[in-house]
């Protein structure tokens, strides 16, 4: 998309979403060069009628694509807010919809780990579902919590021998009920959990 120009140039937006090639580590650094190559090819064009935007969950500054950024683009760096900053927002988007909700469905929306705009789509949701008076019940059908852990963050910990990492995605994974009988395979060995 980045290197595709129309006959007809039309003003175009590009949106780029928590990219590999921007994280602090990664195993694909074939893919990562190909990447750098790839954006330092577009800072060098005449890219007037085209924005790019590029959102990524943490900035590594020492990732050399994130250097390209800095030097050819604007950086925004955005702050999460903090628990009483989110309750306010959140309350004000209750009362914007027409809705309500008691204090154990807003704590439960405030510690689900959900983005706003996931906790705006899903208020959008009951408001359309004409649901105006929000409890526990109605956002256990439908409030997905991120505090769940899967065995896929606990095997990554331990491949980059992050063992602090590793050991707090264990108890994670005891604490949820799940059987700890895993193998982990690296390098033709098998390790036993």
């Amino acid at each position: 998309h980045l290197t595709y120009t129309s006959l007809f140039p039309l003003a175009k937006i590009i949106v780029v979403q928590d990219p590999f090639w921007l994280k602090g580590t990664s195993r694909k650094s074939n893919q990562n060069k190909q990447a750098l190559e790839i954006i330092s090819s577009y800072f060098n064009q005449n890219n007037t009628e085209q924005t790019l935007i590029v959102t990524t969950r943490e900035l590594v500054k020492t990732n050399p694509i994130v250097k390209l950024f800095s030097q050819n683009a604007h950086i925004i760096e955005c702050e999460a807010l903090s628990k009483s900053e989110l309750r306010k927002w959140l309350t004000d988007k209750l009362s914007s919809k027409g809705l309500k909700a008691d204090g154990e469905a807003i704590n439960l929306m405030l510690n689900s780990g959900q983005d706003m705009y996931y906790l705006d789509n899903l208020l959008e949701k009951f408001a359309l579902g004409e649901i105006e008076n929000i409890n526990k019940v109605h956002l256990e059908a439908e409030l997905d919590m991120i505090s769940q852990i899967n065995i896929f963050r606990l095997t990554d910990a331990l491949f980059s021998k992050n063992t602090s990492l590793a050991m707090k995605a264990l108890h994670q994974l005891i604490e949820q009920g799940e059987t700890i009988h895993l193998f982990v395979f690296e390098n033709g060995r098998a390790y036993y959990l």
